[in-house]
Order: structure tokens, then sequence, then C-alpha cells
């Protein structure tokens, strides 16, 4: 009896690392279990995707995902290294973000922050604390806050004392950006010397009505923070198989079909015949 040609290869690093590479409409679940258990040879590569994927972000193009999946895995990985990129990745403009990454900025990106924390929340204040930041980042910042209280990673009185300064300087207070994110991390987190300037900035239209209004404000002020985390929404990514699928769902797969002669969708400025063809 001889074995079926159509028999699935085994698993790789070379053959995972492709699997991730490319948009092709399914989650690569074998490819994350593959890396999962190879992590130690996987972290330098996914590091290096990410890295490469914030620093072409004018470049990407259409079916490279990569960095998605290296934010996924590496949050899953708890890889420090990773956090100083990902600041990276919050301090470019608004548009070349929802490029690279789209609706993660608003499913996971936090639980990314929380899962890569290296200790020093300092980047974390200084993007609350610019104007040029947009209130989709500074939200998810806030809750990135919130939940590295909830994780005991930094200090509450910390906090407390770093946003009464931002807010003492006067630079903010005409951002409703920043008052937006700093309703969500009051509430959150229980900062119980904000709770009347939050309501403050709701009188006088300094809170985004969109992300949230007053009402949903005291409502949940009366709820303990673990209440408030039911959905696991201040904890880390710890099951990145069950992430990515959320990433995924509602995406129908499509063909990967990038032209030879066309420039290679990772960003490199090189053709894709010499870059990445052998990762279809």
């Amino acid at each position: 009896m001889t074995s079926s040609t159509s028999e699935k290869k085994p698993m790789t690093l070379q053959k995972a690392f492709s699997e991730i590479h490319f948009y092709r409409g399914a989650p690569p679940i074998e490819a994350y279990k593959f890396l999962i258990e190879h992590k130690d040879e996987a972290t330098p590569h996914l590091l290096q995707e990410l890295k490469n994927a914030v620093q072409r972000h004018g470049h990407t193009g259409d079916y490279y995902v990569a960095h998605v999946h290296s934010l996924v895995l590496l949050s899953k990985f708890r890889e420090k290294k990773a956090y100083p990129i990902v600041v990276e990745l919050l301090n470019l403009p608004i548009e070349a973000i929802d490029r690279l990454i789209g609706e993660m900025i608003t499913q996971s990106l936090h639980k990314v922050i929380i899962s890569v924390y290296e200790g020093n929340p300092e980047p974390l204040f200084n993007l609350l604390n610019n104007h040029e930041v947009d209130v989709f980042i500074k939200k998810v910042v806030g809750s990135s806050v919130s939940g590295l209280i909830h994780q005991k990673l930094i200090d509450k009185e910390l906090v407390i004392f770093r946003l009464q300064e931002i807010i003492a300087s006067g630079k903010m207070n005409q951002d409703p950006a920043f008052f937006t994110a700093l309703a969500f991390m009051t509430m959150e987190s229980k900062l119980l010397p904000l709770y009347d300037i939050v309501r403050a900035a709701f009188k006088i239209d300094l809170i985004s009505v969109e992300m949230m209004n007053v009402h949903y404000f005291e409502e949940n002020l009366l709820k303990s923070t673990d209440e408030i985390n039911l959905k696991g929404d201040l904890d880390p990514i710890n099951n990145a198989v069950n992430e990515i699928k959320n990433l995924y769902l509602d995406h129908a797969p499509i063909p990967v079909k990038i032209e030879r002669n066309a420039l290679c969708p990772c960003g490199s400025n090189q053709k894709f015949k010499k870059c990445c063809i052998r990762m279809i």
C-alpha cells in the first residue's frame, strides 16, 4: 500500500513562517501551534517582521500580514523586546496604524500592550500627553494602563499622579481625545481622585460621546473592575489561536495573487520575484 501523494508535508519553521506571511482568508492554526512550540527559534523572526512593518509602513501592501501574526504571537510569548516596537507603532499617524492592523486597533491592540509591557510606563503617558495622537489610540492607551493596573504591573497611585500632572499642565485642556481616555481609565480602574474632573469634562463636551456617554460612565463606576473585566478586556493575550480566529471572523478566503514584477507587499521596495515569492 503506497502513501498518498496528497499527504501533508510536515510543518517546519520555514513553512510556518510562509503561512503567516500573507493573508489567505483562513487563520493559520497549525502554523500557530508549531510556532508556539518553537517559541525560542520563532521569536527573533517575529520581532524582525514587526519591526520591518513599522519602519516600512508607507510601503506595505495588500496580503502582507506577518506583522499582525507577530503581534499576536509575541503577546502570547510575553516578549518584552516587542514593547518599544509597539510604542513606535502607536506613534505613527492613525492612517498608517489603520493600514497596518485595521480592526485590531479597537479589538485587541490594548491587550498586546498589556502582554508585552516591559516596566516603563512613560511612553504611554507621553502618548496621552501628545495632541497629535488620535482619540482611538489614546483610548487604546487608556485601556492598556487600566489593564496594567489590574494585572498589578503598574502602581495605581503613580498613574493618578502622572494623570494629575498632565491635567495641571493645562496642555490637554482642550483635547477631547485625552479626556475620553481619562474617562475610560477612571471608570475601569476606579481612580477616585479623578471622578470629579471626568464629570466636569462631560459637562463641557470634552469627552467623545461616540465612545462614551455620562450614563455609561456613572453606571460602570458602581461596578468593580473585576465586573467590568468579565470579558477579559483588561487581560493579556493568553490564547493566541482564539485571538487570531476572532480577527479572521467574517473575512472570506481570497487567493494570493501578486505579479512577479510588482513591488513586494512586505514593503521592501524590491520586486516580488526577488523578495517574498518563496513565501507563496
